[in-house]
Formats: structure tokens, C-alpha cells, sequence
């Protein structure tokens, strides 16, 4: 027995002086917890009126599990609070969309985005396309151009592109921009014969799998311009963030869809087929336009 004891002291010490060196890793590794002391998620108000409704409580308390440490959610009044937000640092991470992250990129290059959602139909992004009822190079007095408030037309060289290209397919001649209500608005308009183009976008899957869209759908038209292939909306994070903090973050919201599902429908409303990792390059279409580039 007393021969023994050596080895199992032996042990013991061994196995104090990992656990020792275990604990003595986390503080290292954490400090950002430490710094950042709540980790704040922001969303815009109305990205889901039933998740704001029972409030965001599964989120604050799923993410603080995830992260090990406090979670805030700010819920901003649109989509140019949150932008503010996040670029001033009171948030560092934000639900954005697409039009969203390109503006937000334009202002400060101090964000970058980790992931987008994807569709339960695999797409993962979509193009802008500007289309014309009647065959290209048939005049048309006054061309009116139907688009939706979301297209990003605040970006001049997107709104340019559309007058442009719309003004060249008549041979020439002043057009028309009518911005409706929502893209859903401008579609109907469309589909019931109004207007002379449409400034819309087409569902993407990969580099150059497009689907057919909604308006598209109840009236083809011509397509005379498109974008490249843009990413969904993507969900942000500060560029400052350290590594482990960015890596730490991504994993607890990807396993949202298996791990906490109504956690991730809350995040999530109008997709559903989990998230995938995206760079600055997934938007350069869009940052383009919003820098006032021909692409």
C-alpha cells in the first residue's frame, strides 16, 4: 500500500497543477469578456413585431449561455440607428440588411460582416435587375421605371444605372423614377400593366444560379441591366473585435437553428435554412454602387 502512495501523490500533483493551468487559460484568452463586459446585439424595430411582442429575453439568455457573459439587445427605430450604433461602438453586433451593411461600409470601415442567412430553397443572395416591358429599342415617350423604397436608390450611381440604361433601351428621352410604397407595391403595379420598367431583384444561389422572382414571375419583360450576385443580409460584427471573440460569436449563432430554434426564428423570421459564412467580397456589388461605382 505505502508503495503506492508515491505514484498516486505523483498524480494528484500532476492533476492540481492542470487544473490550475486550465483555469489559468479562460482569463488569458477572455479578456475581451472582461473589457467588453455585455456583449450588445442590435436589431431594427418591426424585423419581427411577434419576436419584439414576447420580448427578447430567450435571446439575451441563449446568448449568454453561448458567449459566458451578459448580452444586451438594442432595438434600434430603423436601419440608419442602427448603422449609428454600432459604427459609434455601443453595439457590437448588429442583424442588417444587405442595402444596410453596403451604407454602414461607406461611413466606417470598421465592421465587417460573418454571416447571412440562406433561404429554405438554398438561395443565398440575390442580383438587382432593371427590366423593360417593351423589346429593347422600341421608343417610348417618358419612361416611367417602377421601384420599390428598399433598392438602395439612395445610392446615385444604382439610380444613374437605372435612368441610364432605361433612357439607351428607348433611344433616349426623359424617364421617370416612381418609387412605391414597398418593392411588393411596384410589382403589382407591374404585373397590372403599369409602368415601362421595373427596378426589382432576382433570388441567387451561388455565383449565377438565379430563380425567378415574384414580379418577375407575373410579367417576364426583358431584362436590359442586373448586378452582379449580392449576399442575403448579413449579420455583423465590429472589425475590432479580437479573433476568439468573432470565432466564439459565430459559433453560438450558427447553432441557433439546432441548439435554440425559437431563438433562431427570432433572429431569423423570413429564412430558414441556417446561416453561412460571408466576406466584404460577398457585397461588393452593392459597396460599389454605394461608392458611386459603375459595377
Amino acid at each position: 500500500m505505502n508503495a503506492m502512495r508515491p505514484r498516486r501523490v505523483l498524480r494528484s500533483s500532476l492533476l492540481t497543477i492542470a487544473a490550475v493551468l486550465l483555469f489559468a487559460i479562460p482569463p488569458a484568452q477572455a479578456g475581451w469578456r472582461e473589457e467588453l463586459g455585455a456583449f450588445r446585439i442590435g436589431v431594427v424595430s418591426g424585423f419581427n413585431p411577434i419576436g419584439e411582442k414576447t420580448g427578447y429575453d430567450d435571446l439575451k439568455q441563449t446568448m449568454r449561455g453561448a458567449l459566458g457573459m451578459p448580452v444586451e439587445v438594442f432595438i434600434a427605430r430603423d436601419f440608419a440607428a442602427l448603422i449609428d450604433a454600432q459604427a459609434s461602438g455601443r453595439i457590437e453586433y448588429a442583424v442588417m440588411s444587405a442595402n444596410a451593411y453596403a451604407a454602414a461600409w461607406t461611413m466606417c470601415k470598421c465592421i465587417e460582416p460573418l454571416i447571412a442567412p440562406v433561404g429554405q430553397d438554398g438561395t443565398t443572395g440575390f442580383r438587382l435587375t432593371l427590366r423593360m416591358r417593351a423589346a429593347p429599342g422600341r421608343p417610348v415617350a417618358e419612361p416611367v421605371v417602377l421601384s420599390g423604397p428598399n433598392n438602395a436608390l439612395a445610392f446615385a450611381r444604382l439610380r444613374d444605372i437605372v435612368l441610364e440604361r432605361t433612357a439607351q433601351a428607348v433611344g433616349g428621352g426623359r424617364v421617370k423614377l416612381h418609387v412605391a410604397a414597398s418593392q411588393e407595391h411596384a410589382e403589382d403595379a407591374w404585373a397590372k400593366g403599369e409602368g415601362d420598367a421595373l427596378l426589382g431583384w432576382v433570388p441567387a444561389i451561388g455565383e449565377s444560379g438565379d430563380l425567378v422572382s415574384h414580379g418577375d414571375a407575373k410579367s417576364p419583360g426583358a431584362t436590359i441591366w442586373q448586378s452582379d450576385v449580392i449576399a442575403n443580409g448579413p449579420h455583423t460584427v465590429r472589425a475590432n473585435l479580437p479573433a476568439e471573440a468573432k470565432e466564439t460569436v459565430l459559433r453560438a449563432v450558427t447553432g441557433l437553428e439546432t441548439g435554440a430554434p425559437r431563438v433562431y426564428d427570432l433572429i431569423e423570421p423570413r429564412r430558414g435554412g441556417g446561416f453561412r459564412k460571408v466576406t466584404a467580397q460577398d457585397y461588393d456589388a452593392l459597396v460599389s454602387l454605394a461608392e458611386g461605382g459603375a459595377r
